[in-house]
């Protein structure tokens, strides 16, 4: 399972799961991997055992017990974002006995496509930009010298490119976040 500070932006991950008290016999041990509160408010996440695969509450796996991962898939589920960090916890448990094995708390992040907003919310959106940059002197000005100067080669001239601005992005979003007409938008490219 990710470790850290995890959040999920909508997007889907690859992720494995294995036993880490493994015995290092032939059999396996099947689990349950399924949200702890499934009906409450908050952040909630769907798992998939192929990529192309239907999208579920719960996902069934069947664990070698030599330890070896086992690959799945998870997203944020739509229209559930986190209402804060952390609020969306991944049980993994036995499928025999429900005990519970394991927890896992991430934060779901569902960004709106910036081309469906409606005229009021994205005017809201550009007016608290406007404020968050100040005329320039704004606490914007930090990112975006980070953007223009201090991070130019690392952002634009490496491979680093998608992973840097996704931590850019990732940081906005934590600045923006205490006003919901703040929060970011996505931009679909095609």
């Amino acid at each position: 399972m990710p470790r850290g500070r995890t959040t999920l932006p909508g997007l889907r991950f690859t992720a494995a799961s294995g036993l880490v008290e493994a015995d290092g016999g032939a059999g396996t041990v099947d689990v349950l991997l399924r949200n702890q509160n499934p009906n409450r408010k908050g952040g909630q996440i769907v798992f998939r055992d192929v990529i192309a695969g239907a999208e579920q509450d719960t996902l069934r796996l069947r664990l070698p017990s030599d330890g070896t991962l086992v690959d799945f898939f998870i997203a944020g589920k739509f229209e559930h974002p986190s209402l804060e960090d952390k609020d969306a916890v991944i049980e993994v448990v036995e499928a025999n006995t429900e005990n519970v094995l394991s927890t896992k708390a991430l934060m779901v992040r569902i960004r709106k496509n910036a081309n469906n907003l409606a005229e009021d919310e994205r005017d809201r959106f550009l007016s608290a930009l406007a404020e968050l940059n100040d005329r320039g002197m704004g606490q914007f000005s930090d990112f975006r010298s980070m953007h223009t100067s201090a991070g130019r080669r690392e952002a634009h001239d490496r491979a680093g490119f998608l992973p840097w601005h996704r931590a850019y992005v990732l940081d906005l979003e934590r600045v923006t976040a205490d006003r919901p007409e703040r929060r970011l938008a996505v931009l679909e490219v095609r």
